[in-house]
């Protein structure tokens, strides 16, 4: 379990089997907890720019939670599907909307998305970008797949910093590294998830190389409820919540400058 990872350099263990984090996904996408404030955030921001009967895709949907907040705020029909890297997540997303015709999902990795080139009007990335390997192919992935829009949230700054947390089996329950061994001898740790930061600069450079006429969109991520995060961070005690200090979002010890990149390749 300690450094299983994958060709694309993701630590399988960190989601793989974390049966809580998949658990507080599904009560919020049944609505047996609140909808996070990110989720009402992007639900906002893409009802108003999206159309009728449009097709939607979550790249990292886990158990489909942003789509309570979608179908809350868009008043009109449209198709979802969303695609995750672990069954875990995908079956409890199909058990939370087994009774929603226009929603479908599908497994997959955002290095290799499951779908064909601009198969999707509008596609959707929340949270999961800052904590991969490298941007640039994951990004490609995301432009391919849309003929339209691209939403991301992720963590953009003026400055670019590569982050990483490194996990012990004292707190973190899906791996067997010791607080005392969470390093190799050469300084590398043995289980970790990144938490980057990306300049807005490179970002844009990155879209710019795979979408060149992109039209593209910073948007900080600063409409929320204080009071809904503290609850949340509080209630479900995941490792990975946000808390509020000083009226910003800190996750850990950092600080984090959550946005919104939109992207806009109809030219």
């Amino acid at each position: 379990m300690t450094s299983k990872f994958d060709s694309d350099g993701l630590w399988l263990n960190e989601y793989a089997s974390n049966e809580k984090l998949s658990d507080v996904y599904f009560k919020r996408a049944t609505g047996a907890l609140p909808e996070m404030e990110s989720s009402k955030a992007v639900a906002k921001l893409i009802a108003s720019r999206m159309r009728p009967d449009e097709r939607v895709l979550d790249v990292g949907c886990g158990s489909a939670h942003y789509l309570r907040s979608l179908r809350r705020e868009i008043s009109f029909g449209f198709n979802y599907v969303g695609v995750d890297y672990h069954d875990m997540f995908l079956n409890k997303a199909k058990r939370a909307w087994s009774d929603e015709p226009t929603a479908s999902f599908r497994l997959g990795s955002v290095f290799d998305v499951p779908a064909s080139d601009g198969e999707f009007d509008i596609v959707m990335c929340n949270n999961l970008i800052m904590h991969l390997p490298s941007l640039e192919a994951p990004m490609g992935e995301l432009i391919r797949s849309s003929r339209r829009l691209v939403v991301i949230r992720t963590l953009v700054g003026n400055r670019s910093f590569r982050i990483q947390e490194v996990f012990n089996s004292d707190w973190y329950v899906d791996t067997d590294v010791s607080s005392s061994d969470e390093f190799t001898n050469d300084g590398n740790p043995r289980a970790y998830s990144f938490s980057n930061i990306y300049s807005e600069a490179y970002f844009t450079a990155v879209i710019k190389r795979h979408a060149p006429a992109a039209r593209i969109e910073y948007i900080v991520d600063d409409q929320f409820e204080s009071a809904a995060i503290e609850s949340s961070a509080k209630n479900e005690k995941l490792h990975s919540a946000t808390q509020i200090i000083g009226g910003k979002q800190v996750m850990g010890y950092i600080l984090c400058p959550y946005q919104f990149i939109v992207i806009d390749l109809s030219g």
